[in-house]
């Protein structure tokens, strides 16, 4: 039985929609490939940036924990300086008033026992704000130590995980560039074998 030229027009529209609908699975198994390789080099470009935004900000820390440290050393010095010369103009005083106490003139002695006894609470309130101030610049500088430290961690931190970062972007760079361009791999590849 001879075919009918209907049957093979059939046939051959047959072949060429499943030859065709190959090609578009094809195609679209390809996009589907590249956009999910997209997908992950933006992911990979991502997670570099938080690497090095956690780099900028153990920079930081450390940055603001030596300054912490140079302005408390500042303040313990200005502290203790204060705290000498509140010294230093108490004994002078106490020196003169101790010499008033001892006069023969009772009115003159109860004055001199009254100027020493105040004397005696502004010095306790002075020293006490003084050292007060020591206490926080002491603070101040250990806070200024802590930052340093937590910054060095961090860094040290932040550039293992950036180093593992770009290799991770290089290589998914890579892969997307291999799909977008097959055949300059193949001819990479080449190279390498000569």
């Amino acid at each position: 039985m001879k075919p009918s030229p209907f049957g093979k027009t059939l046939f051959l529209y047959l072949f060429f929609l499943s030859g065709t609908s190959a090609m578009i699975a094809q195609q679209t198994t390809d996009e589907s490939a590249l956009k999910k390789q997209e997908a992950a080099v933006a992911a990979a470009q991502a997670n570099v940036d938080k690497y090095e935004t956690q780099l900028t900000v153990a920079d930081s820390l450390i940055s603001i924990g030596n300054q912490m440290i140079t302005e408390a050393k500042s303040e313990m010095k200005s502290a203790e300086n204060d705290r000498k010369k509140i010294e230093k103009e108490y004994l002078a005083s106490k020196k003169g008033l101790e010499k008033k106490t001892a006069s023969k003139n009772k009115e003159e002695a109860a004055a001199a026992k009254a100027d020493l006894k105040s004397l005696d609470n502004q010095y306790k309130q002075d020293i006490k704000h003084a050292d007060l101030r020591l206490k926080e610049a002491t603070k101040k500088s250990a806070d200024g130590s802590k930052n340093i430290e937590k910054g060095k961690n961090m860094k040290k931190t932040a550039g293992e995980g950036l180093k593992k970062a770009k290799a991770a972007l290089e290589a998914a760079q890579a892969k997307l560039d291999a799909m977008k361009n097959p055949s300059q791999e193949k001819s990479s590849a080449k190279k390498k074998k000569e």
